[in-house]
Order: C-alpha cells, then structure tokens, then sequence
C-alpha cells in the first residue's frame, strides 16, 4: 500500500467548459460578438448608429460557429470587427463581414449570408448560412 494520496482534482478555468457526462445541446452558438468592433451601413450606404438586430446577431454566430468547426480560424483567434452592409438583402453572401485576428500572423477575413443550404468557400472566404430557424 502506498502512503501517497491522491492528486487533487484538476482546476479549470473560467474559460474552460466543466467536465460533463451529458451537456445538452444549445441551438444558438455563443455570442462571438462581444469584444468585436461593429459597423453598420444602411440601404444607402451611410453609416448608422444602432446595435446589430437578433438576426444579424445570430448569423454572425453561426457563421462563426461554421467557420471554427471547419478550422478556417486558427485557435485563439478573436473576432474583432463585423460589418454589415446594408446595401445588399442578407441572402447576399456579402451582407456580412468579419474579421478575425489570430495571435500571430495577418487578419483573416470572411463574407457571410443567408443561404438556402449551409456553404463554406474558404478560397473565397464565404460562408452560408441556412435561414432556417433564424430570427425574422
């Protein structure tokens, strides 16, 4: 028998998920937006002062989402400007911008829109989005 107790339980960090043996499913990423510089145009092309509507909120989450789970943004990258362009219908795939930045190295950059299928084009930089169960 050894006299030696075991380690204590690992602590994590604010950051880091808890350890679960079943975490439910969410049906909205979580916000990335919350650090990111925003800038909206309208129909005319002039900047306006207003916060981003729950729509464009959510497809920006999901093309966030799309964009980590394809691995296009490297680890640790963060989110840090998203426009939106008011020029076009969001079904344009450049309705909304992102930029990211990565802890080394240049931004990186990507257009999103609703689309009828998810689409992720990383030469062009676009990501779809199906409009299915997105706010109106």
């Amino acid at each position: 028998m050894s006299d030696q107790s075991d380690p204590p339980p690992r602590q994590t960090q604010p950051h880091e998920p808890q350890p679960s043996a079943a975490q439910p499913a969410s049906p909205a990423p979580a916000n990335p937006l919350a650090a990111a510089e925003t800038h909206i145009t309208d129909a005319g092309g002039r900047p306006v002062t207003r916060v981003l509507s729950a729509r464009e909120v959510w497809l920006a989450a999901h093309a966030d989402a799309a964009l980590r789970a394809a691995q296009a943004v490297p680890a640790g990258s963060g989110l840090v400007r998203v426009e939106v362009n008011g020029l076009v219908p969001d079904s344009d795939p450049t309705y909304l911008y992102l930029r990211y930045q990565p802890t080394l190295g240049a931004p990186l950059e990507f257009w999103a829109g609703f689309r009828h299928a998810a689409s992720l084009n990383l030469k062009r930089g676009l990501v779809g989005v199906p409009a299915a169960g997105a706010p109106a």
